[in-house]
């Protein structure tokens, strides 16, 4: 199971190996529009997050957007872009960098910056953070 947790200025998404992999799969395999219903991670609402109860993932041309509707989190963008957000979650899940996992939890970064490649201006920052 992955978690959704956002601020005003971005969104994390957080999961096990085994959750992003799945995720990473959502995304390669999303033809047309999907939902993923998240759980209430009501113990990282301590570090005062909000959390999304659903990640909706839509396929339309151009780069990926990401956005967020209330508690929704929004990932929509052509199969091409979305693939490539795909790869960066499932190479995440596949390697594991740091050497105290307890203390320091493996992440990664996917933020716009002008002519990103994948991403569309206006997304919010995300960060995709490996838990185990």
């Amino acid at each position: 199971m992955v978690y959704v947790l956002y601020d005003d200025l971005g969104v994390e998404i957080e999961g096990s190996e085994s959750a992003l992999r799945e995720l990473s799969e959502r995304l390669l395999k999303c033809d047309d529009a999907t939902q993923i219903v998240l759980a209430d991670p009501t113990e990282l609402e301590a570090r005062g997050l909000g959390s999304a109860k659903l990640i909706k993932l839509s396929i339309r041309p151009g780069p990926v957007t990401i956005d967020r509707l209330n508690r929704d989190l929004s990932i929509s963008g052509s199969k091409e872009k979305l693939a490539i957000l795909a790869q960066n979650i499932s190479w995440l899940a596949d390697n594991v960098k740091s050497s105290k996992p307890s203390k320091i939890r493996d992440h990664i970064h996917v933020e716009y910056s002008p002519d990103h490649f994948f991403l569309a201006q206006g997304s919010l920052p995300l960060i995709v953070t490996r838990l185990d």
